[in-house]
This record gives C-alpha cells, structure tokens and sequence, in this order.
C-alpha cells in the first residue's frame, strides 16, 4: 500500500494513468472541497475547480477529456484541457441533482434527482439520465436509489436501492431502460449500509464499500470494510478492513492501515 495523495471520493480516468478526487486546500476542515486530478503515481498534482462550493463524486467521462461532479448547487462538468467547468443540471426548483455517472458511450449521464412539492420540501425520486448538456431527461427508476455506476458493456447500471426510508440498502442492477435484473442483498451476506458499488474493468464483479459485523473482546460491532462480490451476487470477498490485515486470499494481504488513517470511497484503476 501507498500513498498517492490527500483527499477522498478517488474516481480512476479511463486509461489508468490519472486520479479524479475531492480535497480541501486547508488541514482544518474539510470542507469548501474542490476538485484535483493527479497522475496515478502522485506527480503533477492540478486544482480544475476553484470558489466556495462542496465538491463530491467525481465521474470521468470514458474518452477523459470531462469530469462530472456533485456540488451543493447540483451536477457539474469540467474539461480537464480547458479547465471550463459549466453546471447544466444546475439546482434550479424544482430539480436537485447528485451523483453523476457516465454511460460508456459518452453520450448520457445518469444521476439521482430529486423534486420540490408546492411546500418547497423535496421528495425523494430516484434515478434519471440525459445528455450532458441536460437535455432529453428521463426517468430511470424509482424513490430511493441513488449511486449509479454503468457496467463496462454499457448494457447494465448497479445502484444503490431502498424499498423505504427505514428499510435496509441493497445493490440492483437494471438494464439501460430501467428494466429489473437482479438484487445483490447485502443484508443476507452479514453487510450493512453498503455504498460506492463500481463495476470492474471487466464486467465480472462489483467493488464497494460496506460495514460488516465483527466480533470483539468488547462485544458485537459494524467495521468499515472494502469488499468485492461477483455480479451474479456470490463470491463475496473482503479486500480490505479498516482494522486489521483480513483480506480475501485473491487480493493477497496488505499491512494493516496506521492508527488514525481510514478510508472512504474506492474505484478501479486498470492502467491501459
């Protein structure tokens, strides 16, 4: 293991050879973030966006000339030789946009959206895709998904789903018109609260992030774990813990991480 850089919510561009990510110029806080891509060996390090905005979940658009991001204003893009940074889908009511992720034919984006009533409050909506100028919004599914990742073939997209607002969060995959696939539930494999599901290079399994029940001299406890799982939804195989070296024997093993260090999102990265 090594370290490339500060900064969270790492997103791999298409040829391998750079990394996408949210940090904040200050050691205080966190937070304004920004965006910063750096190449996958920690040089040439480079800010693309700039003032007083929350920068989250970047998403490289697959020829790598454009990153979609979350901000509190809604989805932006950048373009990573021109450094313009234009926002189509703007948070304009009734419409609030989060979590972008491009279809690999360049022609799409798909995000999670939200609706204001005539109260103001929003209500929860689920996915929707159009093209990145924000044009030809459709609607992809229901309530509470949220965290797309389109699959390598451009046939298939896994999200985050929620039957309810108190029920547990499973991974679906659908077909690119919203048609079901199949459920990967966590909740059966002993997972909970899973997050950040990316498909690999591939095609034939899912890596993300979760909280697994752990056993301690103190009692039972969820620890923050990285794991991969076919996407079929078997072969379950932890990669890395936040605690200790467990790891699936497929991934070798790591040290275990330094006391104080954590981690948050993940991505692949297959260098072409």
């Amino acid at each position: 293991m090594r370290r490339i850089t500060r900064g969270f919510d790492p997103a791999c561009s298409p040829d391998g050879l750079q990394i996408a990510f949210a940090a904040s110029t200050s050691d205080d806080t966190e937070f304004p973030s920004y965006l910063f891509v750096v190449n996958i060996d920690g040089s040439d390090e480079e800010q693309l966006t700039f003032g007083n905005d929350i920068v989250r979940l970047p998403s490289w658009s697959p020829d790598g000339r454009v990153i979609a991001f979350s901000t509190a204003i809604g989805i932006g893009l950048v373009n990573v030789i021109t450094k313009e940074v234009t926002h189509p889908f703007e948070y304009n009511k009734p419409w609030g946009t989060s979590t972008p992720a491009w279809s690999t034919d360049i022609f799409e984006i798909t995000f999670f959206a939200n609706i204001s009533d005539s109260t103001g409050n929003f209500i929860v909506e689920g996915l929707y895709t159009s093209k990145p100028d924000g044009t030809n919004m459709r609607k992809l599914t229901g309530a509470w998904d949220h965290g797309p990742d389109w699959s390598p073939d451009g046939k298939k997209i896994i999200f985050i789903h929620q039957e309810s607002g108190d029920s547990p969060y499973f991974f679906r995959i659908v077909g690119t018109d919203g048609a079901f696939i199949r459920d990967i539930d966590l909740d059966l494999l002993g997972l909970s609260n899973p997050s950040n599901p990316k498909w690999s290079p591939d095609g034939q399994k899912i890596l993300f992030t979760a909280d697994r029940l752990v056993r301690t001299f103190l009692g039972e406890a969820y620890r923050f774990a990285v794991f991969s799982v076919n996407a079929d939804g078997t072969g379950l195989s932890i990669i890395r813990d936040a605690k200790s070296d467990t790891l699936g024997s497929e991934y070798g093993r790591f040290p275990p991480l330094p006391r104080g260090v954590n981690f948050g999102n993940v991505d692949w990265c297959e260098i072409k």
